[in-house]
């Protein structure tokens, strides 16, 4: 929030293979809400991870997330799995 108005959101569920982070929306700082959402689900003891587009992996990497498998399509969008180390 700035000034009470909601400038970013995101979404986690915890699922049988950890922590899974969708849907980063943001109006001014990407990092800082990528941030939050790895201090936010710390304490939970269970690994973040998310299905980034390909071409976002190297952003994804700056934060700690490293990919793993194959990649796949989703939405027809090349997306991979990157999890947090």
């Amino acid at each position: 929030f700035v000034n009470k108005k909601p400038v970013g959101t995101f979404r986690y569920r915890m699922t049988d293979e950890g922590i899974k982070f969708e849907r980063f929306a943001e109006e001014r700082n990407i990092e800082a809400l990528v941030d939050f959402a790895i201090e936010e689900t710390e304490s939970m003891q269970k690994p973040p991870y998310l299905y980034a587009q390909v071409q976002l992996t190297s952003f994804y990497k700056a934060f700690g997330f490293e990919p793993v498998g194959t990649k796949f399509v989703e939405a027809g969008i090349e997306h991979v799995k990157m999890i947090y180390t």
